[in-house]
């Protein structure tokens, strides 16, 4: 939900299991970073 919701991320942009995978790393690690500096 929170990636769609508020990173507007609803699908892949590339295709291929790897750079799939580094796309969900790139939106995960977006995430953290929101997170970590809404704690700090």
């Amino acid at each position: 939900g929170f990636l769609k919701a508020n990173l507007r991320f609803t699908r892949f942009s590339v295709r291929g299991k790897s750079k799939v995978e580094n796309e969900m790393g790139l939106a995960l690690m977006a995430v953290n970073l929101r997170k970590f500096t809404a704690a700090n």
